[in-house]
């Protein structure tokens, strides 16, 4: 099984910054790999233009997935990574709107070359993509052999039965070690005629640990007034990041490839808002140029589980035919011209204590058929108690593989 280890990024109103890797790896499975032994995509660094389209991905999905008073975490990287896999075999109008959303038009081969281009030596976080055949199914070779060139994708043939299901979860939770360990059920395998399977994981330890002098209760006041017991972490950093109605800081990972952003709207603000108020081009920017400063920062200590079929924020966001039996154009896979998306199902989760982060993102694409300054004098305090935006980025090119909204602590 292939991988791809990259950085990270995750946004809410607390944003990590980090820096993505990527190399690829193998893995046992219990099927044969119809793809294994295939050559990998000559890799881009990301431009200022990819970056654009990718924060601004991010940060729509975000804010299409957003639910009041809830806790949303989203992977962009996970979502990008599943939709380039599909869009290896769809034509026409189909393959432009997923261009456009996805990439912001750039050509899904050199979207492919951007994404592994993401390769900056780093251990913290790894990625993997797979493909699920029915037995019986008609596929083209040439989109299987885009998906291993372009997304070092394996594909397996299945009955797609019960046990299929089963080999399926267990592929995600190997590649998320353990954190998710069902990303598909049963009646979803059952319709589906393929299946397109991304996983990554991320485990930062913090370059300064915690001691239990750092470490004290509070509360975390949610938007409705209640308020949750939380226990803070106190630290010292010295990286103020400023953005339209907000500011916030970075925290490095070990070795300095990532880091934690946090940024904390301005008392008042609707969280919801905050969100669609923030611009690609500016956070990206804010990202890059942070200003020294001493910050008195409390991070709490929590766990953020998010799950949704994305479908409907995605045709929000612009993809409508690939959703639509008739409509969808996707012979680029198959001669069926019945094949469609039936659903993208998302799956995070993430857990900050003291020692770090860990996170884990699945995204599962169910195709059926139809038919160096000096410090500021000021210091500054950011305590993390009420709602709050978080990410994990790429501190080398500022793009984000998570983001989120921390509505409540429970």
């Amino acid at each position: 099984m292939k991988k791809r280890r990259i950085v990270a990024f995750l946004s809410a109103l607390i944003m990590l910054a980090a820096a993505l890797a990527g190399c690829r790896a193998g893995a046992s499975d219990k099927r044969a790999d119809l793809l294994s032994g295939g050559s990998a995509v000559a890799p881009l660094s990301p431009d200022a233009g990819f970056s654009a389209a990718y924060t601004d991905l991010a940060l729509k999905l975000l804010s299409a997935c957003l639910e009041d008073g809830k806790n949303t975490l989203v992977s962009p990287l996970s979502v990008m990574e599943a939709l380039a896999m599909m869009a290896n075999g769809a034509c026409g109008e189909t393959l432009g709107e997923m261009e456009r959303v996805i990439g912001g038009g750039i050509p899904v081969s050199e979207l492919a070359r951007y994404l592994a281009g993401f390769a900056a030596g780093g251990e913290e976080l790894s990625l993997a993509n797979s493909l699920w055949l029915r037995e019986g199914f008609d596929i083209d070779e040439e989109f299987l052999r885009k998906c291993s060139a372009f997304q070092g994708a394996g594909a397996y043939r299945a009955p797609f039965d019960r046990h299929t299901v089963d080999d399926i979860n267990d592929w995600v939770s190997e590649n998320t070690h353990g954190m998710i360990k069902s990303a598909v059920d049963y009646d979803t395998v059952r319709a589906s005629e393929l299946l397109l399977c991304n996983a990554l994981y991320f485990d930062g330890k913090w370059e300064r640990r915690y001691s239990d002098g750092d470490i004290s209760d509070g509360y975390f006041t949610r938007e409705s007034g209640a308020r949750d017991e939380v226990r803070f972490m106190y630290s010292e950093e010295h990286s103020l990041l400023t953005v339209a109605g907000g500011r916030g800081f970075i925290k490095n990972y070990d070795g300095g490839n990532y880091a934690f952003v946090a940024v904390l709207p301005d008392a008042g603000t609707d969280i919801s808002e905050f969100v669609s108020s923030l611009d690609a081009a500016a956070l990206a920017e804010a990202l890059k140029k942070t200003t020294a400063a001493v910050i008195d920062a409390r991070i709490p200590e929590f766990r953020a589980e998010y799950g949704a079929d994305l479908r409907t924020a995605l045709v929000n966001m612009g993809i409508t035919r690939a959703f639509e039996p008739g409509e969808a154009d996707f012979s680029g896979i198959t001669s069926d011209d019945n094949i469609y998306i039936g659903s993208v199902m998302h799956r995070t989760v993430m857990e900050i204590d003291r020692d770090g982060t860990k996170a884990a993102a699945s995204t599962v694409i169910a195709a059926p058929t139809a038919a160096d300054p000096g410090l500021l004098p000021e210091r500054i305090n950011i305590t993390l108690d009420r709602p709050f935006v978080y990410m994990i980025i790429d501190r080398t090119v500022s793009l984000p593989v998570f983001i989120g909204v921390a509505a409540g602590m429970k």
